[in-house]
């Protein structure tokens, strides 16, 4: 039983790295390529929230991004693209890092754009 476990551990580990990984890259990509200011600086908010669900993470950076413009909502896939999807199921891991991965490019940035 031993051995089970510490198996299941270590592919656990594993999986939950490759999705940080691809999490923290389609985050980046999708700073750069696609999100907006007012949408990144929505993002902000769910820097250190748990989030676990793309339709809750759509919902605040799509309210709050609105709310700031007072443009109409936008839909999932014309905040995220491709960079996102409905049709999968995201880990916590891949989430967290996709919030990371955008912020970390938009931390670089935001004086200049801002100022």
């Amino acid at each position: 039983m031993e051995e089970l476990i510490s198996r299941l551990r270590q592919q656990h580990q594993r999986d939950d790295a490759e999705e940080q990984a691809a999490g923290r890259m389609a985050g980046s990509a999708w700073a750069c390529k696609q999100a907006t200011s007012l949408q990144l600086q929505a993002l902000e908010c769910l820097r250190h929230e748990p989030v676990s669900d793309a339709k809750f993470m759509h919902a605040v950076v799509s309210s709050r991004a609105t709310k700031c413009n007072e443009e109409k909502a936008a839909s999932f896939s014309d905040v995220w693209g491709g960079h996102l999807s409905l049709s999968r199921p995201y880990t916590t891991a891949y989430l967290r890092a996709f919030i990371a991965g955008a912020l970390s490019v938009w931390d670089e940035v935001k004086e200049e754009v801002l100022s």
